[in-house]
């Protein structure tokens, strides 16, 4: 669905009929991967099968850029507008310590937001 929202959101020509490049950065992830990962929660999402961290090229300029994250974080809050049941965490990682900036989708089933 956010795929969709980001394309629906372009609004132009520019998105009609095209494929996003979208890079899954992470899924899911076992516990004991888990607690290898720099900076993660010890409760992440990743451990219950529901999140993933995410770089989607949604203006189709060749690259993943913050402009693009920008674009996902909106496509997040409206489909989770359009969607109530879909609801939940949204981190937005553009800092220059991550080589490409992305964006953490889980639906731990409550709102809850955070830059990282």
């Amino acid at each position: 669905l956010v795929i969709e929202k980001v394309k629906e959101m372009r609004g132009d020509s520019t998105a009609a009929g095209r494929t996003l490049a979208l890079d899954v950065h992470s899924g899911f992830r076992t516990p004991i991967h888990n607690v290898g990962v720099k900076r993660s929660a010890r409760d992440s999402r990743h451990q219950y099968g529901d999140a993933a961290d995410v770089t989607i090229d949604a203006n189709f300029d060749g690259r993943f850029t913050g402009a693009d994250t920008r674009l996902v974080a909106l496509a997040v809050e409206a489909v989770e507008q359009d969607h109530p049941e879909l609801k939940g965490g949204m981190g937005v990682y553009t800092s220059r310590r991550y080589n490409t900036p992305y964006v953490h989708i889980d639906a731990r089933g409550k709102r809850a937001r955070w830059q990282g």
